[in-house]
């Protein structure tokens, strides 16, 4: 879905000036900027920029605005787009407990899954909210995004930092920007969805979960609450590289259990990367529980099904 956006025009359209920050003017002096976005070269500088000097002001008209659009629009959309597959989601009062005790103590929530489609956000994620989120973004998941493959224009920058993603450089590895914006949210009680295998699964198997999960977990303070996700069949809506999504299908999102590490976490006898490979272990184990703990639900419910059809 996200894949199919139109790509912008050579020409930036003109902004008008908001304050002290100009980004017509940034363009214009930084021409080399735009070559470099054009070639798709490495790093984004306008992606560095927007974020640093637009999305981290606050009273900022652009960023405010921009974001309230995209989510109203683009968010109502894919909930509406829900409503096209027989959608359903398990255990939601799991994620509801959890979402209301974020908001009480103001801590992080940090929501991990599966990723086997380009659906699995924004509509699994906003598939676990009200409508009335729309309204009320901070209440929405921050999301990583792929850098080189999101953000590579002005356009595309305003449009999904304004769906609250974050840029995540593939193969940048755990000291780089995304990384220290994904703690700091997690710090100040906002609710992050990752992706922890990093990158979309061509087989629909689990993805091994990579360090940066347990890094987020480890220097965010105080530790946010952990929360697996599984997304059954998204793929069957929209497979990679498809344009055009299937209607009709059959979609789960199960929700588990909240997932304690604090244990690890505070241990100092562990070293940092032992930390890292007990923490990433226990959670691929837990998200491949729930894969099957969903599998068994759906034979039980086939099972009384059959039963019932038996005896009428």
């Amino acid at each position: 879905m996200l894949s199919s956006l139109i790509t912008v025009s050579d020409s930036i359209p003109r902004l008008k000036e908001k304050r002290d920050i100009n980004l017509n003017d940034f363009i214009k002096k930084n021409l080399s900027v735009i070559n470099v976005l054009n070639s798709r070269k490495s790093t984004s500088y306008i992606t560095t920029f927007y974020n640093k000097k637009i999305y981290d002001t606050k009273n900022t008209i652009l960023r405010d605005s921009t974001s309230s659009l995209v989510i109203f629009l683009f968010g109502g959309f894919a909930k509406l787009f829900t409503h096209t597959q027989n959608w359903e989601v398990k255990h939601l009062e799991k994620f509801e407990s959890l979402n209301t005790k974020k908001k009480r103590n103001n801590i992080g929530l940090l929501t991990y899954s599966n990723h086997f489609s380009s659906i699995d956000d924004p509509v699994g994620t906003l598939s676990l909210v009200p409508y009335s989120y729309l309204l009320q973004k901070t209440h929405l998941r921050w999301v990583l995004a792929a850098e080189g493959l999101l953000f590579k224009n002005v356009f595309l920058d305003l449009f999904f930092s304004g769906g609250k993603g974050i840029p995540i450089k593939r193969g940048g590895g755990l000291d780089q920007p995304g990384m220290d914006n994904s703690i700091s949210k997690l710090s100040r009680g906002d609710w992050l969805h990752i992706f922890p295998g990093g990158k979309l699964s061509v087989n629909q198997e689990i993805n091994p979960v990579k360090p940066g999960i347990a890094k987020m977990i480890i220097e965010s303070n105080p530790t946010p609450i952990i929360q697996p996700l599984y997304f059954q069949n998204c793929f069957k809506v929209m497979k990679i590289k498809q344009r055009i999504p299937n209607f009709g299908q059959n979609v789960t999102v199960i929700i588990g259990d909240p997932v304690d590490v604090d244990e690890i976490k505070y241990n100092n006898q562990l070293t940092e990367k032992e930390k890292y490979q007990q923490i990433t272990q226990i959670l691929e184990e837990k998200i491949k529980e729930l894969k099957k703990k969903l599998e068994d639900e759906q034979k039980n419910e086939q099972s009384n099904n059959d039963l019932n059809d038996s005896i009428d």
